[in-house]
Protein backbone atom coordinates (compact mmCIF):
# COMPACT_ATOMS: atom_id res chain seq x y z
CA UNK A 1 0.00 0.00 0.00
CA UNK A 2 3.10 2.33 0.41
CA UNK A 3 4.56 2.29 -2.18
CA UNK A 4 1.33 2.78 -4.35
CA UNK A 5 0.84 5.79 -2.28
CA UNK A 6 4.66 6.89 -2.75
CA UNK A 7 4.84 5.91 -6.35
CA UNK A 8 3.33 9.33 -7.68
CA UNK A 9 5.81 11.45 -6.12
CA UNK A 10 8.54 8.66 -7.38
CA UNK A 11 7.79 8.93 -10.72
CA UNK A 12 7.82 12.63 -11.07
CA UNK A 13 10.73 12.55 -9.15
CA UNK A 14 12.60 10.42 -11.37
CA UNK A 15 10.61 11.51 -14.37
CA UNK A 16 12.75 10.71 -17.86
CA UNK A 17 11.02 12.97 -21.02
CA UNK A 18 10.27 10.61 -23.33
CA UNK A 19 7.68 10.65 -26.26
CA UNK A 20 5.25 8.17 -26.51
CA UNK A 21 3.21 7.92 -30.28
CA UNK A 22 1.34 5.41 -30.11
CA UNK A 23 -0.96 3.77 -26.77
CA UNK A 24 1.01 0.32 -27.39
CA UNK A 25 4.26 1.88 -25.97
CA UNK A 26 4.95 0.77 -22.35
CA UNK A 27 5.81 4.23 -20.82
CA UNK A 28 9.15 4.42 -18.21
CA UNK A 29 7.04 4.81 -14.87
CA UNK A 30 3.53 4.40 -14.22
CA UNK A 31 2.08 5.39 -10.65
CA UNK A 32 0.06 2.56 -9.13
CA UNK A 33 -3.40 2.93 -8.01
CA UNK A 34 -4.17 2.57 -4.78
CA UNK A 35 -7.35 1.29 -5.23
CA UNK A 36 -6.08 -1.61 -7.75
CA UNK A 37 -3.69 -2.90 -4.25
CA UNK A 38 -4.74 -5.80 -3.15
CA UNK A 39 -3.44 -7.85 -0.09
CA UNK A 40 -1.97 -11.01 -1.62
CA UNK A 41 -1.58 -14.40 0.37
CA UNK A 42 1.57 -16.71 0.67
CA UNK A 43 1.06 -20.51 1.05
CA UNK A 44 3.67 -22.26 2.01
CA UNK A 45 3.38 -25.71 0.58
CA UNK A 46 6.78 -27.17 1.77
CA UNK A 47 5.74 -27.56 5.60
CA UNK A 48 3.40 -29.69 7.66
CA UNK A 49 0.70 -29.32 8.80
CA UNK A 50 -0.78 -30.55 12.34
CA UNK A 51 -4.36 -31.69 12.73
CA UNK A 52 -5.03 -28.15 14.29
CA UNK A 53 -3.84 -26.37 10.97
CA UNK A 54 -1.00 -24.92 12.59
CA UNK A 55 2.26 -25.35 10.76
CA UNK A 56 4.60 -23.73 13.53
CA UNK A 57 7.98 -25.93 13.93
CA UNK A 58 8.11 -25.67 17.75
CA UNK A 59 11.55 -26.82 17.46
CA UNK A 60 13.22 -24.47 15.07
CA UNK A 61 11.35 -21.58 16.95
CA UNK A 62 12.71 -22.58 20.20
CA UNK A 63 16.21 -23.27 18.41
CA UNK A 64 15.80 -19.94 17.52
CA UNK A 65 15.13 -18.25 20.11
CA UNK A 66 17.92 -19.61 21.93
CA UNK A 67 20.45 -18.84 19.48
CA UNK A 68 18.88 -14.67 19.26
CA UNK A 69 19.60 -14.97 23.05
CA UNK A 70 22.68 -16.03 23.39
CA UNK A 71 23.66 -13.40 21.05
CA UNK A 72 22.27 -10.72 22.76
CA UNK A 73 23.89 -12.02 25.98
CA UNK A 74 27.44 -11.68 24.13
CA UNK A 75 26.60 -8.52 22.97
CA UNK A 76 25.75 -7.05 26.06
CA UNK A 77 28.68 -8.07 27.71
CA UNK A 78 31.11 -6.58 24.90
CA UNK A 79 29.27 -3.35 25.32
CA UNK A 80 29.37 -4.05 29.75
CA UNK A 81 33.47 -4.58 28.65
CA UNK A 82 33.34 -1.37 27.16
CA UNK A 83 32.02 0.46 28.76
CA UNK A 84 34.20 -0.55 31.83
CA UNK A 85 37.66 -0.13 30.21
CA UNK A 86 36.46 3.69 29.55
CA UNK A 87 35.28 4.13 33.26
CA UNK A 88 39.41 2.67 33.82
CA UNK A 89 40.70 4.90 31.61
CA UNK A 90 38.41 7.94 32.72
CA UNK A 91 39.48 7.59 36.30
CA UNK A 92 43.27 7.01 35.47
CA UNK A 93 45.43 9.80 37.05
Amino acid sequence: MRRALDSERYVKANEVPTRLTDKKHIPFFRPKDYRSVTPRINIDYMTTMRNDGNNIDIEHEISSQLKNQMRYQALSQQMNNQFRRMNIVMRAP
